[in-house]
C-alpha cells in the first residue's frame, strides 16, 4: 500500500505542465503522488469542484499562474 499524500499541481498551459513535470516532480515524488492539471481553458466552476474534491481527499494542491503584463 503506497502512504504517499495526493498532490495536484494546477498549471495554465502545456508549457507550465512540461516544466513542472521535468523539474518540480521528480523532488516531491518522495511524499507525494504528484499530478499536474492544466486549468487555463477549464471553468472556474469546475476548478473550484475539483479543489473541493481534493480537500476532501485530504490532499493537497498548488494553484500557479504566470504574472502578465501589459508593459
Amino acid at each position: 500500500m503506497d502512504d504517499k499524500k495526493m498532490l495536484v499541481i494546477f498549471v495554465e498551459g502545456e508549457d507550465d505542465k512540461n516544466f513542472f513535470e521535468k523539474i518540480v516532480t521528480p523532488k516531491l515524488e518522495y511524499k507525494y503522488e504528484v499530478r499536474i492539471f492544466e486549468y487555463a481553458r477549464r471553468k472556474k466552476e469546475k476548478i473550484s469542484d475539483f479543489i473541493r474534491s481534493i480537500k476532501s481527499m485530504n490532499g493537497d494542491y498548488i494553484y500557479v499562474s504566470d504574472f502578465d503584463s501589459g508593459v
